[in-house]
Parts: C-alpha cells; structure tokens; sequence
C-alpha cells in the first residue's frame, strides 16, 4: 500500500521526537504500525493545511519557522482521523520517503487553489506575511473573518459579525400570523 501526502517539521527538518529527516531519503519505522498521540510510524497527512494542526506558525508570538515536505507513505499504513474537528486523512506508515520540501512560493500557491473551508483552516494556522494576506481576502466571509482574527489581529471581528447579524435578523423579522 502507498499514500501522497505532506509532512511539517521543525525548521532543522527534525520531527517531534528529534529524528532528523533528508530531502530524497526513505525511511524505515520496525513494528506494528499505529495512528495516534501514542502511535507508531511515520506520521503525515493528505492535505498540506492539516499538518498545520501538529505545526502551528501562529501558535506563540514568536516566529515559529517550519519546513513542509510532500512525502510518500508505503509499506504498512494506519489510518486515522478526528470526527470532531473534521480532520481526514490521517495517516502513519512503516516507510516513508521525503520527495520534495516545500518552498514558501510553493505553499502559498497551494494554498490558493484551496476552497472554503480548507483556507479558512490554512490561514487560521499557517503565518502568513503582509503581502500575502491580500492574496486570500475578498474570497469567502468565513477566511475574511479568520484573516482578521488570526492574521491582523483584530480580536472582536467575530463578535462584531454575529451582532450584526442579529441586528439583521430583527430588522427582517416576519410578522406572526
């Protein structure tokens, strides 16, 4: 079985745990193959935005320089995914060969080709530069609001958008019968 996917590091191409990692290399993980916070095997994701969620950029103040590489999974593979936060295509391998890191020009023209909710999700975690914001506004309400928030930092834009839409809702309210 083989899986396509993307995989973040830590600038040093070093995973959580330490392990260095190589541009053209493969790599091999001995025992059962599990998904999860106590799994094992290599771990990646089917879609660039969600390794986001184990590499936030925006998670300190700090700048937090991550490198992001399109990797192929094969061998034993573990499925996993998290119902509630909707993510998918989570997957852990006993091999994994690392294709291609990612230039930043890379990873922002992917994330333009992305939908509503998959952008909403990459600029709610990725850390995007001035210039670049502009490039994902005007697209979709939802990743307006999630620029404004996370990106520009203004903290109250969605409580101003739910109070206007109530405003809304009451100046269009029917009449009862």
């Amino acid at each position: 079985m083989q899986r396509q996917g993307y995989k973040a590091f830590c600038e040093d191409m070093t995973n959580v745990v330490g392990m260095k990692f190589e541009e053209g290399r493969s790599y091999h993980c001995p025992g059962p193959i599990s998904f999860g916070i106590h799994g094992n095997g290599y771990h990646f994701c089917a879609r660039l935005e969600d390794t986001l969620r184990y590499y936030p950029t925006l998670a300190t103040e700090e700048d937090c320089t991550i490198k992001i590489a399109k990797v192929i999974g094969y061998g034993q593979i573990a499925e996993g995914s998290d119902d509630y936060n909707e993510y998918y295509d989570l997957y852990s391998a006993s091999n994994i060969y690392i294709s291609h890191i990612l230039s930043r020009e890379e990873i922002i023209a992917y994330a333009t080709q992305l939908g509503e909710l998959r952008l909403t999700r990459f600029v709610s975690t990725f850390k995007l530069e001035p210039e670049e914001v502009s490039l994902f506004q005007g697209r979709y309400i939802r990743t307006d609001l999630a620029l404004s928030y996370y990106q520009l930092g203004k903290k109250d834009v969605y409580e101003e958008y739910y109070k206007g839409i109530k405003v809304y809702q009451l100046e269009h309210k029917k009449p009862s019968s």
